[in-house]
């Protein structure tokens, strides 16, 4: 099953063939802080905050960190070096750079085991003892290193000494909240004869005495004709808007690249304008079958196929249950040859999903035991023919 997810920024139209050759996004020098969540299988999720904005970048990978952070989470900050160059940045200046915020693809390299030699120095020490041939006073450090593979093509985030703390060992926020202390739906009611009305409206008078009467005035607003039932407007107030306020005054003017994004919506909603997914790169996709890979072949062909499709605002939601060689199976047999997108998905910030889930028997289990868990019968016999209503 496929779902769009919508944009909520200013949206600019570029190619994709434009987005794939340029050089690596480095974020270094404007994150500050984030999380990441390796804790379910095949899925890297997260926010990244960035200097002087407000607004979060977040993360939505198809893979699995490096083993050292493969089945953890862990939040991280940066540190104040005298050698780190930092900048700040606004969400106009990324819009204009055309930076994906939700940010969907495959995990490169993932992990906070490296080790980097760090210069414990301002940078004009560092250039004058350089000038002098002295070796500047360094040290080992540890670097978080972060690569995946979107819409803006190869990103990466490289910090050296960040505050790294691991939220494994604490309790789980969403854990910790059990079922059953879910609140019952509000729209639910025991009564199954009993009907949903329309609005309950009392209105209340004070008389000369100074005495308020409550009257019930309920009225079923489908089909009542009268745009004002209850005398909240004055009756001149439509001809006095139509005499001052005329719609050539107050419509507002519409620009070319304006006019142009609505058509591209309107195809994407229509899909007048799909075409067959295996038809939208280029350079073109060469893959192999799968009985002809084994399994280290299989993993890098995912990832390459997942970091392609994220060039045009397509990704592949994997369950836990999932194995590369079956995610490579489903893209290449069922995505890639039987479905369709808009050619330029991707530069007007739309994303499409795809959800291995939809089709797993493990995940579908799971969902019937968590719903029978929710709601109990109380007989134990489970639903009769009976209980439908058709």
């Amino acid at each position: 099953m496929a779902t769009l997810a919508l944009p909520i920024i200013k949206l600019h139209f570029t190619t994709v063939r434009d987005q794939r050759h340029h050089m690596a996004w480095r974020l270094s020098d404007i994150v500050v802080c984030g999380e990441i969540y390796n804790t379910s299988k095949n899925s890297v999720h997260g926010v990244l905050g960035l200097r002087d904005c407000e607004r979060p970048v977040s993360l939505q990978l198809t893979g699995n960190c490096d083993p050292d952070l493969a089945g953890r989470s862990f939040r991280f900050e940066t540190r104040e070096s005298p050698m780190l160059e930092t900048r700040s940045t606004s969400e106009a200046e990324l819009d204009e750079q055309h930076f994906a915020w939700m940010q969907v693809g495959s995990p490169g390299t993932m992990t906070a085991a490296r080790k980097v030699r760090a210069f414990d120095c301002s940078m004009e020490e560092f250039l004058r003892r350089s000038k002098l041939g002295e070796q500047p006073p360094t040290e080992w450090k540890r670097c978080l290193y972060l690569e995946w593979y979107s819409q803006n093509g190869r990103v990466v985030l490289e910090l050296v000494d960040p505050i790294i703390e691991f939220l494994d060992d604490q309790p789980d926020a969403e854990s910790s909240n059990e079922i059953d202390d879910v609140a019952d739906d509000p729209f639910e009611d025991g009564d199954s004869d009993s009907t949903i009305s329309g609005p309950q409206i009392t209105a209340i008078e004070i008389d000369e005495d100074g005495n308020a009467h409550a009257y019930d005035v309920s009225r079923d607003l489908e089909d009542s004709d009268d745009d004002d039932p209850y005398g909240l407007f004055p009756a001149e107030l439509e001809s006095a808007i139509g005499a001052s306020s005329p719609v050539a005054d107050w419509r507002p003017e519409v620009d070319e690249e304006t006019l142009k994004l609505w058509a591209q919506w309107d195809e994407i909603f229509d899909g007048t304008k799909d075409v067959p997914i295996c038809t939208l790169f280029d350079p073109p996709l060469k893959l192999a079958p799968a009985d002809r890979l084994d399994d280290e072949q299989v993993r890098i062909s995912l990832n390459v196929v997942l970091g392609r499709l994220a060039l045009h605002g397509i990704a592949l939601d994997m369950c836990e249950h999932a194995t590369p060689r079956a995610a490579y199976q489903y893209l290449v047999d069922d995505i890639l040859k039987q479905e369709f997108a808009h050619p330029n998905l991707n530069a007007i910030g739309f994303v499409r999903h795809y959800s291995m889930s939809d089709d797993c028997e493990a995940c579908q289990a799971e969902f019937d035991r968590r719903y029978a868990a929710e709601h109990p019968d109380p007989s134990g016999e489970g639903p009769h023919d009976s209980d439908f209503p058709f």
